[in-house]
């Protein structure tokens, strides 16, 4: 490319420079541009299964930025209200499937993990990076027949750092809350005893059904206690049914991610089950790295939650293993916004950077039906007070 910027571009991970990959990652601690992670992605994400990768590098040959492109196939009705989404579910039960379904391609994975997939060094040139940036996108776009562009995920905090990318047709879309919670415990206990009096009596009563009903828990980590070989097809159904309740739903993932999760991420691949006798009635995935430890997926049997409090015990041994591990920040993930916020974490917006790569779609017109951005909802835990923090009320 002209300017302070030369790029290469592989279309699989075991193709890049992993040394200049793997120092910009461990540089920028980013869990999810990990040359392991984005390999599970691309062996077990095959449909479309397109991915490219980028490295950057400036005038003395040394890496800079590094970004993974893909391509996925997105319902357009996404973001919509449940009532938009119903109707829209009944059209296709005429007009196909297919009905309002658009190809992206993606400055990031299919995967959601609340981080970006383009990464770059505190001293890079932005703004002579981000048209290459772009000029990718859209050339590889093109090559797969996308519609949209889109650069994923930021917050609030790290969205600035690429805001130039609105001078080159992009818009910006709030798409979720996902909940952070500062890890200053030694233990469980001591987390325990950082709750309100009226929110320590309830996690009692929710720990008591679940103890009355006899459910067990079990805490595995990945490489040690071989989960890959002890994750049934059974625990991948849980999953599909947490998934299926989803307000938004993105990317559904096959069993063998999670299996491959497992395998590749080893001990950082770590586990929470709950079993009722012998089956698997839910269970919470998550990966821990030394700057954050993030809840990243669950499942769980809705008929055993209903009648043991399953996913609020489920999250709170998931969270005994994080304060463990000892990672100064817990993402403990969407959805269950009440819940969240009682436990003391901290919302954090999500969103991303979206622009159409074909002439006749006019974003603008668009874009406020696609994206409407957050609900009213959870506008409201943005102005909520600071999370609890004292056990004397």
């Amino acid at each position: 490319m002209a300017g302070l910027y030369r790029v290469q571009v592989s279309t699989r991970i075991a193709e890049v420079d992993a040394a200049a990959w793997d120092q910009i990652v461990a540089t920028l601690a980013h869990p999810y541009l990990d040359r392991r992670f984005l390999g599970v992605v691309e062996r077990t994400l095959t449909e479309p299964g397109k991915f490219w990768y980028a490295v950057w590098r400036d005038a003395s040959d040394s890496a800079v930025a590094i970004a993974v492109y893909s391509v996925f196939d997105v319902d357009g009705g996404l973001f919509f209200s449940e009532a938009a989404q119903t109707r829209l579910a009944s059209w296709r039960k005429t007009l196909g499937q297919r009905l309002f379904t658009f190809r992206l391609l993606l400055v990031g994975t299919p995967v959601t993990t609340g981080e970006s997939g383009l990464a770059f060094l505190p001293e890079t040139n932005v703004a002579e990076l981000l048209p290459d940036v772009d000029r990718l996108a859209r050339k590889f776009g093109r090559e797969a027949g996308a519609y949209f562009v889109t650069v994923k995920e930021f917050t609030q905090a790290t969205r600035g750092s690429v805001a130039g990318l609105e001078s080159l047709g992009y818009r910006y879309a709030e798409s979720a809350l996902t909940w952070m919670l500062e890890n200053r415990f030694t233990c469980f206990d001591d987390y325990y005893n950082s709750r309100t009096k009226r929110t320590r009596a309830n996690m009692r009563k929710y720990m008591k059904r679940f103890s009355d009903a006899g459910l067990t828990t079990v805490q595995l980590l990945g490489e040690r206690d071989v989960v890959a070989d002890r994750f049934p097809d059974s625990a991948h159904a849980l999953y599909v049914a947490v998934f299926q309740k989803a307000a938004i739903k993105f990317e559904r993932l096959p069993a063998e991610f999670f299996r491959e999760i497992a395998r590749a991420f080893g001990d950082d691949s770590q586990w929470t089950f709950v079993f009722r006798g012998d089956e698997i009635v839910g269970f919470v995935m998550s990966i821990h790295h030394p700057r954050m430890h993030t809840m990243l997926l669950c499942g769980m049997d809705y008929t055993v939650n209903a009648e043991t409090d399953l996913y609020f015990n489920l999250i709170y041994r998931a969270l005994d293993l994080a304060i463990q591990a000892g990672a100064p920040q817990i993402r403990v993930g969407a959805s269950a916004d009440e819940f969240k916020m009682r436990l003391g974490s901290t919302p954090l917006v999500l969103g991303f950077f979206v622009k159409s790569i074909r002439w006749y779609i006019r974003l603008e017109v668009l874009f406020p039906i696609l994206f409407p951005g957050l609900s009213k909802a959870q506008q409201r835990y943005l102005e909520a007070p600071p999370p609890e923090a004292d056990a004397g009320s």
